[in-house]
């Protein structure tokens, strides 16, 4: 039931009669009980307000997109501590992450703002986005819409602002430079610079396309040297300044050929450094003990990504004199080589995407398209294979049509 209640005047024996609220605040309330049964009455100046606010409600409430403003009235700092403690990624370090975010780049610039007022006013995300000093401020954008969005559907907004074509950052979105691999040439220098000890990483890196994280997980037992396979089942990685195992990136394992020079690559290894039984928790610092037989470790232990990188990769690599900057300076680059060259090869693209391990075909065409092998030369090759000598009346029409 609803109804509009003057405020200032009751009826009395059919005459208005002022009551003790005359004078005094907006004049008329428009009376309602929302979708949990609950009475509602918003004061109005006069009694169009009212009314048109009934059949907003009305309407909302038909069709199930009612919103309680008293429900908005939270903080975002409130809302986005009650949302996180709910929230569980795949990953610890993605939740590391994603605290860092709220911690350090939403909750002190919008923190004390309640929901309702950020809902309203689209232009305090924008501000705040031309305050951020990050390079790119898409990340912590789209965890801010993340947090809106489940708001909305919990029915403590209307709308998710950060949705708005006309909330956008102050700062275009950096241009991603194109992969540029390595030289067969380099990485023959640079493995002849590695320590022999970690040497076969850098075959495993180039010749089965492994992250780095993936090489120091690597255990004997992920090894099928009959089959000639790899089953990768871990990688090493920092969670809460701990080392864990946990699954390769993409939260699932995956195997990947293992050619014939890199298994005898790996077996030389293992025969002068044997592989080493290490346990580590599963997935985060207080998980289940999980142990794995090592194929690289560093005094009985898993080797950690920054130590190998600054005392084992980076003085290689300047022996070696590469230096294409930092981005083009890692490991990483192993793994592009090996991409490029599975593609120069004629492999298709949703088999490298398999053995790179992407989350889908698309991303790794996206990030090698550029290196796929001759593609204008062979598009204009085989539609010459089938109008041009094979069909010349084809070519012909089509020639006499321009």
């Amino acid at each position: 039931m609803a109804d509009i209640d003057d405020r200032w005047f009751r009826t009395v024996d059919g005459e208005k009669v002022k009551t003790a609220r005359h004078g005094k605040g907006q004049r008329y309330a428009a009376r309602y009980r929302d979708r949990d049964g609950k009475q509602r009455s918003p004061t109005f100046a006069t009694v169009r307000e009212a009314r048109d606010h009934l059949a907003k409600v009305r309407t909302d409430l038909r069709e199930g997109t009612f919103v309680d403003p008293a429900q908005g009235r939270i903080t975002l700092a409130a809302y986005a501590a009650l949302w996180f403690d709910g929230y569980s990624p795949r990953s610890a370090t993605t939740r590391e992450a994603v605290e860092a975010r709220l911690r350090l780049h939403i909750t002190p610039y919008l923190g004390t703002y309640q929901l309702v007022t950020i809902a309203a006013n689209p232009e305090l995300i924008t501000r705040w986005l031309g305050k951020l000093q990050l390079a790119d401020v898409r990340p912590v954008k789209t965890l801010l819409s993340q947090i809106l969005r489940a708001a909305k559907d919990n029915g403590r907004i209307a709308r998710n602002p950060c949705e708005l074509k006309s909330v956008q950052g102050a700062r275009p979105a950096p241009s991603k430079p194109r992969v540029t691999p390595w030289r067969s040439d380099e990485v023959t220098r640079l493995h002849v610079e590695l320590p022999e000890r970690y040497r076969a990483g850098a075959v495993l890196a180039v010749g089965c396309g492994l992250r780095v994280g993936e090489v120091l997980g690597l255990a004997v037992e992920d090894v099928d040297w009959f089959q000639g396979n790899l089953t990768l089942r871990r990688q090493v990685k920092v969670v809460a300044g701990r080392q864990v195992f946990d699954l390769p990136k993409g939260g699932r394992e995956r195997d990947v050929p293992l050619p014939e020079w890199v298994k005898l690559a790996l077996a030389a290894s293992l025969k002068t450094y044997p592989a080493v039984s290490v346990t580590l928790p599963w997935a985060v610092a207080d998980g289940a003990p999980t142990t794995a037989s090592l194929i690289f470790t560093r005094n009985g232990a898993a080797v950690k990504d920054p130590w190998f990188d600054m005392q084992v990769w980076t003085p290689a690599r300047v022996r070696a004199g590469i230096d294409y900057g930092v981005r083009r300076n890692g490991i990483h680059q192993l793994r592009h080589t090996y991409a490029s060259t599975l593609l120069a090869g004629g492999v298709d693209i949703r088999t490298v995407s398999e053995y790179l391990g992407h989350h889908d075909a698309a991303f790794t065409l996206r990030t090698y398209v550029h290196l796929m092998p001759n593609a204008e030369a062979r598009t204009r090759a085989a539609i010459d294979d089938a109008f041009g000598q094979g069909a010349p009346d084809v070519r012909q029409r089509v020639v006499e049509g321009l």
